[in-house]
């Protein structure tokens, strides 16, 4: 039996490998890349053989130390790690190490530099060892700081991103931010180019010290049931089909990849940690654009904090006039899972792509999580 996690049945991964065996008689087989193993073939690892199978990789990070999810020479990333641990381990071969495409490596949500996640998925062929318990032996090869959570068999052509029906983002912020006060003249929304004022809205707060008496007044500071409200209706304007072209970089109305499809945006709950109150904002969507989320949490904060949310106003935004929005610090922005509900329905003779299975994982790495994002009020406090 293969001993990838201990929730696996025999059943299960009987049909895993029949599903990895069975033969598309329509198809040509595929010709290996020069150096590559045979996918079927028997490989060398401790002087046993093992089978190389398709896999998935259920993993959470904190992305604090990271420049992002995707390796990048010369840059620590959270694939770099894994997949020198995944090496390390006996999983990936010697010849293929360092060679992802070999592995068929593919990632369900590229996450920026500095964001987190708790359920964020990677799909790749890995040698199976039956003799071990492949999660534990992962982990003792990686940093505290990332995590997989568990190894799960998938069909021969699963694929982490274009299998994902969607994805759900969580954003922890301090309420303060929301404390109306006079809005400065940077606070217009005004097209690019046409003043030097406008400015990043959080430009420079990583480096601003807070005085005691600012620590404590954030600490004391409670969000009232209207400005609740009000951050929920500015979030619901973001639900359905829009071009996000103010919203990322390098894209224009019109352009059809700027069109991003929200699910729903939602305040969830409250929570108190270091003195300081969060909200937690809920968004799912089929997929996002870079800085796409930090920048609609941005313009909501910006909006509620100088008292400009009308909605005349706030259009300028979907026009075709580019404009500067606020970017929120990444540090507060966690991946909290990628959705397989399709993939899931179809496949019901293998596990689930769910973290049903592995919530108690998930509350346990959440908790250090928070710790991270409770850095977050001191680089938030504003002039």
């Amino acid at each position: 039996l293969v001993k990838m996690n201990s929730t696996e049945s025999a059943a299960e991964k009987r049909k895993a490998d029949e599903e990895e065996e069975r033969e598309e008689p329509s198809k040509k087989p595929r010709q290996e890349e020069d150096g590559e193993e045979d996918d079927n073939a028997e490989q060398e690892g401790n002087g046993k053989k093992f089978q190389k199978r398709m896999v998935c990789v259920q993993m959470a990070y904190l992305g604090t130390n990271y420049s992002g999810l995707q390796k990048n020479p010369g840059q620590s990333t959270i694939e770099g790690e894994l997949e020198r641990a995944l090496h390390d381990s006996k999983f990936i071969s010697d010849l293929n190490f360092g060679h992802q495409k070999k592995v068929h490596w593919n990632r369900a949500a590229r996450t920026d530099k500095g964001v987190h996640a708790l359920g964020n998925v990677v799909g790749l062929k890995l040698l199976i060892n039956p003799d071990v318990d492949m999660v534990e032996e992962v982990n003792k090869h990686l940093p505290s700081d990332i995590r997989v959570l568990d190894i799960k068999r998938v069909t021969k052509s699963f694929h982490a991103q274009q299998l994902a029906n969607g994805r759900q983002y969580h954003y922890l912020i301090p309420t303060f931010v929301f404390e109306s006060c006079e809005a400065p003249e940077t606070s217009e929304l005004i097209p690019e180019g046409k003043t030097e004022n406008n400015k990043n809205f959080w430009e420079g707060c990583s480096s601003y010290t807070p005085t005691e008496e600012e620590i404590a007044k954030a600490k004391d500071f409670r969000v009232t049931d209207d400005v609740v409200e009000r951050v929920s209706k500015l979030l619901s304007q973001y639900v359905g089909t829009h071009s996000f072209h103010n919203f990322t970089s390098g894209k224009k109305k019109g352009d059809a990849d700027a069109k991003r499809y929200i699910v729903s945006f939602k305040v969830g709950e409250r929570v108190i940690f270091d003195g300081y109150e969060y909200l937690e904002l809920r968004v799912e969507g089929q997929s996002f654009l870079l800085h796409q989320i930090r920048k609609m949490i941005g313009l909501v904060v910006f909006t509620i904090r100088y008292k400009c949310d009308n909605k005349e106003k706030l259009s300028i935004v979907w026009s075709d006039k580019k404009v500067h929005i606020p970017l929120v610090p990444g540090v507060g922005l966690f991946l909290n899972k990628v959705l397989y509900r399709t993939y899931n329905k179809t496949n019901k003779h293998l596990q689930p792509l769910d973290f049903e299975d592995v919530k108690d994982k998930i509350e346990d790495f959440k908790t250090k999580m928070v710790h991270i994002v409770a850095m977050f009020p001191h680089s938030s406090l504003t002039q």
